[in-house]
């Protein structure tokens, strides 16, 4: 996500050539997860080892780079290296941890309140097996899949889309501690806006010297 995004740019990491294998994509796409997984200790038992079964994306993907390139992706991630190419002043931000996870749950009521149950209807009428597109993987979209195929409640819906956003900003806080040394701002005290100027400008100042 948005983070190794932002490593991608801070880092030096490395990217390889990568040329479309209709073949190849069809098929992997036809394998279960299960069978990806089997197939994936075989090649690359390092990455296998760090996936869960399920994570039906991830492994096609380690499995690609598998077949078709010659290294794997765990040797991709030991040669990454680790220094950063620019330097930055990354500025992160907090807030007490039961505030978010009440504003998490009113989003997600403020998007079924804006039409989300809607959109997913639309996409379940025009598409032979919706859930099974890359985009339905998405926290707000496959937890409707229970909704559509078994008739589970909205409510249980909601709450589950709820809970995994909550889990979700866990541990995007986890990760980002541990990969940037960043500044911390609470977005919830007061003067935050000038605190945040204060140290970009401080920053940029010790660069000018």
């Amino acid at each position: 996500g948005t983070g190794l995004y932002i490593s991608a740019v801070l880092k030096n990491y490395i990217f390889l050539e990568e040329k479309e294998d209709e073949q190849l994509t069809n098929y992997l796409e036809s394998r279960t997860n299960e069978q990806l997984f089997e197939e994936l200790k075989q090649l690359d038992p390092k990455s296998a080892q760090a996936l869960h079964v399920n994570n039906r994306i991830r492994l096609i993907r380690a499995l690609t780079i598998a077949k078709s390139q010659d290294v794997t992706k765990s040797d991709i991630v030991n040669k990454q290296d680790e220094t950063r190419l620019y330097d930055a002043h990354i500025i992160s931000l907090t807030m007490d941890r039961d505030l978010l996870y009440e504003r998490i749950n009113e989003r997600v009521l403020l998007m079924d309140k804006l039409g989300l149950q809607k959109e997913l209807e639309g996409i379940v009428v025009k598409y032979e097996n919706p859930f099974e597109l890359r985009g339905m993987f998405g926290i707000g979209y496959k937890e409707w899949r229970p909704y559509f195929e078994d008739g589970v409640k909205k409510e249980v819906i909601l709450k589950e889309i709820q809970k995994r956003s909550r889990n979700y900003a866990k541990r995007q806080f986890t990760w980002f501690r541990n990969q940037f040394d960043a500044t911390w701002f609470d977005v919830t005290e007061e003067n935050f806006y000038e605190n945040v100027k204060a140290s970009v400008s401080s920053w940029l100042e010790e660069k000018e010297d």
